[in-house]
């Protein structure tokens, strides 16, 4: 099977089912940045931290404006928590966007990006997390088929215009799934 044969889910959000139990995933949602025949990655969009943007800049040695610097980290994933990825809405400060995940939404991961959002005084929406979730080849499908996920769309109003506290619950509505009554009635017969 080649790419164009397989039903890439890159742009949709995975809504963990109110069941889950591994801890790295209870009550997330992933953006799927790409999915491949080769596997998946994805960034938790509902997980902030305790860690201020602050930190993250004092590490890269970046002064940061204030607005900035007091916004939250969030938890991205298990793998490789000392690795960011910025999503954002729109190209920052003029430069092109490393990768374009759907229209209005994009990752970037480079220094000259936290440069320029570390003095982000404009409108763009972003979300700054540590850490990824990443699937090997055929991980992802049979996970799904297990029924450990729920595919959601979404956009950038959906990631950016809505406290991280409610996405998950938020998508699962636009998907019109009430995830208090599915978890209600997981493992009934």
């Amino acid at each position: 099977m080649n790419q164009d044969e397989m039903d890439s889910l890159s742009g949709k959000l995975l809504l963990a089912i109110p069941t889950m139990s591994d801890p790295y995933f209870s009550q997330t949602a992933t953006l799927l940045c790409q999915h491949r025949i080769e596997g998946a990655m994805g960034l938790v969009v509902n997980q902030p931290t305790r860690l201020e943007m602050r930190e993250v800049f004092d590490s890269l040695s970046l002064q940061a404006i204030e607005p900035v610097a007091r916004r939250a980290a969030h938890y991205g994933g298990p793998v490789q928590p000392e690795t960011g990825f910025l999503l954002h809405d729109k190209p920052l400060g003029g430069l092109q966007p490393e990768y374009e995940i759907q229209p209005g939404l994009f990752l970037s991961t480079s220094l000259d990006s936290m440069q320029c959002l570390s003095q982000l005084d404009d409108d763009t929406r972003w979300i700054f997390c540590l850490g990824y979730a990443g699937w090997n080849e055929g991980q992802l499908e049979q996970e799904l088929a297990g029924d450990s996920w729920i595919v959601a769309d979404t956009d950038a109003e959906g990631l950016f215009g809505v406290a991280p506290a409610n996405i998950l619950k938020q998508a699962a509505a636009r998907s019109g799934i009430n995830l208090d009554r599915l978890g209600a009635a997981s493992g009934h017969a």
